[in-house]
């Protein structure tokens, strides 16, 4: 394969040019990277006052209370089985960032039907039980029968109790540090059912819930779309570094009197 090969001291020039503009484009891109960390930690602050705080007219309540006592938090199949392409999905720990039915693992409609009880329907909320315990996600409308793990719980709320609530509520620094101190086990960390009925939410009235969602509603739209014009700049950054490597090392421009600002002009640290 042919190379452009320049004279040693060009190469030397390139190479000195490159590692300024380079540096200077990665302190961008951490700077941005930071700003991302520091907006989770921001929304996470703001679900803590408005899901996990304590005030007058919220009582602290056993999670089992506020789910559905016809179908209580359960956890699934002990033993899935082999895959079976046409079988019922049903959802392990490392599903829960993506719930769909295409990625999910698939068992037999007899294993399914001898967990029945843990069947899970749209709506319901799902949390891991072990890896990242206490992780959580809605069961999307999408997918319409599948059943669990032993891994995963089912938590179903109640009549008066907002999923959308609940779901922020299990979110909380409350409620993460009750699970992480109710897990046992040393190599491989678990949560058993037990605790999980027993963990404790500062419940509040159906009216109050619709009220804190709302405000909550705002808070994350606004976050998304700061988070996604971060993840933009961080991606056009990378291209553009990527860019300058290529320029320079072929010689579409000199070196010597360029300074990389074409490659970096409308994104700012």
């Amino acid at each position: 394969m042919p190379l452009l090969v320049p004279p040693l001291e060009e190469q030397r020039r390139i190479t000195d040019f490159l590692d300024a503009e380079t540096a200077r484009i990665d302190r961008m891109i951490s700077a941005r990277r930071s700003q991302m960390s520091l907006l989770e930690e921001r929304l996470d602050s703001i679900r803590d006052q408005l899901f996990g705080s304590f005030s007058q007219d919220s009582v602290s309540t056993p999670l089992m209370y506020l789910t559905d006592p016809y179908r209580p938090i359960v956890y699934g199949i002990v033993q899935a089985g082999p895959e079976v392409p046409d079988g019922v999905p049903y959802i392990k720990t490392g599903d829960l960032k993506r719930l769909h039915p295409h990625s999910l693992s698939r068992t037999s409609p007899e294993i399914h039907a001898q967990y029945r009880r843990a069947a899970v329907q749209p709506g319901d909320i799902v949390m891991a039980m072990r890896a990242s315990i206490g992780a959580v996600a809605v069961v999307p409308p999408e997918l319409r029968e599948a059943n669990l793990t032993q891994g995963t719980a089912r938590i179903a709320p109640a009549r008066g109790v907002s999923g959308e609530w609940l779901l922020q509520a299990l979110q909380t620094r409350r409620v993460r540090e009750q699970c992480d101190l109710r897990a046992v086990g040393s190599t491989f960390r678990t949560l058993n059912i037990w605790d999980l009925r027993r963990i404790s939410v500062n419940a509040v009235s159906t009216e109050k819930q619709n009220v804190v969602i709302k405000q909550f509603s705002g808070h994350a739209t606004r976050h998304a779309l700061i988070q996604e014009a971060t993840q933009r700049q961080v991606s056009l950054l990378t291209e553009r570094r990527q860019a300058l490597i290529t320029a320079a090392v072929t010689g579409q421009f000199d070196v010597s009197t360029a300074s990389g600002r074409n490659v970096t002009d409308g994104v700012t640290a």
